[in-house]
């Protein structure tokens, strides 16, 4: 998957030179850095029926209203990028 970024650094040197702007700058420069998720889908069964499940916070997420099987690339809850767990 391609993901398009941009350094820190260059953000903070857009901000103060290209539009003029040192509280942008002094905001981006006291971002937290991006932790990248990554899990699967687990499929969880009870008794009665079946959901997935995100490795990486629980979210529990059923089949789509046509029944189908779930396999969104991303977890709704918490933005990790999923896999299918076969």
């Amino acid at each position: 998957m391609s993901v398009d970024c941009i350094s820190r650094e260059a953000a903070v040197y857009i901000a103060k030179h290209e539009c003029n702007n040192l509280k942008i700058a002094i905001m981006l420069e006291k971002l937290l850095p991006i932790n990248p998720k990554s899990g699967k889908w687990k499929k969880t069964t009870n008794r009665y029926s079946y959901w997935y499940e995100c490795s990486a916070c629980g979210c529990k997420v059923p089949k789509n209203e046509w029944g189908a099987e779930y396999f969104s690339p991303f977890c709704p809850e918490c933005g990790a990028a999923m896999e299918v767990d076969e």
